[in-house]
């Protein structure tokens, strides 16, 4: 029996659909997790890192995002920080969450990079909320046990009472 053979293309379907989940996972996913979460991350975290780095999406009629300084070596960062812990604690058993999950089935590293995006930006979403709050909120009584506890340090050391201390104004 003779089978004919298809006609080969250099592309078949499986590579096309390979190429788009690294583009999604590792192009587009990675540089929205490390732009997004190092903008969030640098407004709370300070940190001196010269302005020659630089991280851009440039998608034309669509937006550009772009992360400078320290914001790409924080975004960079938490994201390899969140593929490590993705990693290494969920490891192969992440691949079928995301397909049950998501409905997509991009692969075992794929879904390591797609998850750390996600994680990377909502965590530090989090971080960014959190780290917002005044420290009023949390209570007032610990401020005032802090002032209660120097103006006796004060009056221990320098034998000066805290209301005898005069008054300093900006």
């Amino acid at each position: 029996m003779y089978m004919q053979e298809q006609p080969s293309s250099w592309l078949n379907q499986d590579a096309v659909t390979q190429v788009i989940r690294f583009i999604f996972s590792w192009v587009i996913l990675l540089a929205i997790g490390v732009i997004v979460s190092g903008k969030l991350l640098s407004q709370r975290l300070k940190l001196r890192a010269g302005s020659g780095q630089l991280f851009r999406i440039p998608i034309k009629g669509v937006f550009r995002i772009e992360a400078t300084g320290a914001e790409v070596v924080l975004g960079f960062t938490f994201y390899l920080l969140s593929v490590l812990v993705l990693g290494a604690t969920w490891g192969a058993n992440l691949q079928p969450w995301v397909k049950s999950h998501y409905g997509i089935d991009p692969g075992q590293f794929d879904a390591i990079g797609f998850m750390s995006s996600l994680m990377s930006v909502a965590v530090s979403f989090i971080v960014y909320l959190f780290s917002a709050i005044p420290v009023s909120v949390f209570g007032k009584g610990s401020v005032r046990l802090h002032d209660q506890l120097l103006d006796r340090i004060t009056e221990n050391k320098a034998g000066i009472h805290a209301a005898d201390l005069p008054e300093i104004k900006e």
